[in-house]
């Protein structure tokens, strides 16, 4: 009775995964369905762009064989624009080289601040270092004069006491 509740539960297991497998299937192939209806969109949107921009270049052109004068005029607008476009990217260009030399003139100058503290620091270390040292030299001077002071009282023979010399 085992085996076949086990076989029964099996079947049941397969059956779900086909029937997930399926669905699966399903969503995979609707959600392809649609990216291709987008894809098929953007195209056509594409083509009728093309069509509707040549349609305008062809009524322009048409238009300007009617009137020189404004084709002239219009070349000199475009060349005036051309003119402001390349004076706009100098501009950048000089912009970006600016904020180029600010960013390293920043660094520079953040350099020479840590190089101003370490010597700073540096100084202020030597300062104790000399201050220690100056500290000892000022015990070692008195310790000298008191075994100096020493020795001598012990050189000198004492005074007799109520006379005087």
């Amino acid at each position: 009775m085992s085996k076949l509740d086990a076989l029964d539960k099996l079947r049941k297991l397969r059956r779900d995964r086909e029937k997930l497998a399926v669905e699966s299937l399903g969503r995979e192939r609707a959600a392809l369905t649609a990216a291709e209806a987008r894809e098929r969109q953007a195209e056509s949107d594409r083509a009728a762009y093309e069509a509707q921009r040549a349609a305008q270049e062809d009524r322009l052109y048409a238009a300007a064989l009617e009137q020189p004068a404004v084709v002239d005029a219009l070349e000199r607008l475009g060349d005036h624009v051309s003119e402001l476009a390349d004076g706009s990217r100098r501009q950048d260009a000089a912009l970006r080289q600016r904020q180029a030399e600010t960013g390293q003139a920043e660094t520079d100058t953040d350099a020479a601040r840590e190089a101003w503290r370490q010597r700073r620091r540096d100084a202020d270390r030597l300062d104790r270092l000399a201050e220690r040292r100056g500290l000892a030299r000022r015990k070692a001077a008195e310790i000298r004069d008191d075994v100096a002071a020493e020795d001598e009282a012990s050189l000198t023979p004492p005074a007799p006491s109520g006379s005087r010399s």
